[in-house]
């Protein structure tokens, strides 16, 4: 008797929803979306297509700028991750790997600046309070891209979605840090423009030529691509994988950049403030 081949089995669509609309799938046997007449494609909704996902195959380096090119310039591809499995931990390693991006080339480019030379206080500092005050900065900076590169996924759980796709969605935000990836870029741009105008150098004088301009305008389109990829990335996730209203994309829209304010002044001003008043108190009492 000759065995018959079984054929592979359909994706689970138990939790799928339409990439199109957001349509719940569940005992949807139809090839089209029955909301907004999309074809569905049952074969992709089997397996993940996230990079970042697939990172101990095609490994760690080669996945992790396949999925910051993916947010930056196909954010909308990314949230077709809501028909599979998205794994919590995995975007917050990735928001992670961001943020030490972002924070060590800019400390590394603060680490040398000798306080006595910017600033004329009248007080000398020592080697020891300039280590303690990249110290605080450091601090205070990473604070700052952590809970900057975080805080829009408070925005990603609207009721309107199942628990199980609200929990993939504030996922996947996390993935709009991938932005921050470009820091190094950025910072490496500043500091050529900074070198090319003879600002490194305190005691010479500015040179301003064609070279330098043409450096200071990249340096500064390339930080305010950064930014801009930042804000509209998080906004477009928001909007593909939730389908939310109106309502919650302004809010998004113009709040994201006010919290961003926000967080700023207190982990890059007021935190450092408030250590270097407690270390002012406590050597005077010494």
């Amino acid at each position: 008797m000759v065995e018959m081949s079984k054929e592979p089995a359909p994706p689970n669509l138990s939790d799928a929803v339409c990439p199109g609309c957001g349509y719940s799938l569940r005992g949807i046997e139809s090839e089209r979306c029955p909301e907004c007449g999309l074809l569905i494609d049952r074969t992709g909704l089997g397996e993940s297509r996230l990079p970042w996902a697939h990172r101990r195959t095609i490994g760690r380096l080669r996945a992790f700028w396949r999925t910051v090119w993916l947010v930056t310039f196909h954010p909308r591809r990314l949230a077709g991750e809501m028909n599979h499995g998205v794994s919590y931990a995995d975007a917050r390693m990735f928001q992670w790997i961001c943020v030490v991006l972002a924070l060590v080339p800019v400390m590394a480019a603060l680490a040398p600046l000798d306080p006595n030379r910017l600033l004329d206080l009248g007080v000398q500092f020592s080697t020891l309070d300039r280590a303690a005050t990249v110290a605080v900065l450091g601090l205070g900076l990473m604070l700052f891209l952590l809970t900057a590169s975080g805080v829009a996924s408070y925005f990603f759980h609207p009721r309107s979605l199942p628990v199980i796709l609200q929990n993939r969605a504030i996922a996947l935000s996390y993935y709009g840090s991938a932005a921050l990836a470009w820091t190094p870029l950025v910072v490496a741009l500043t500091a050529l423009a900074l070198g090319a105008e003879g600002i490194g150098d305190l005691a010479a004088p500015v040179v301003l030529t064609p070279m330098a301009h043409a450096l200071s305008a990249l340096a500064i389109g390339a930080a305010v691509f950064q930014v801009a990829a930042w804000w509209l990335n998080t906004f477009s996730l928001l909007r593909w994988t939730t389908h939310c209203g109106a309502g919650r994309l302004t809010a998004i829209a113009t709040l994201l950049p006010v919290f961003w304010i926000v967080l700023a002044l207190v982990f890059l001003v007021v935190l450092p403030a408030i250590v270097a008043f407690v270390a002012l108190v406590v050597v005077s009492l010494v």
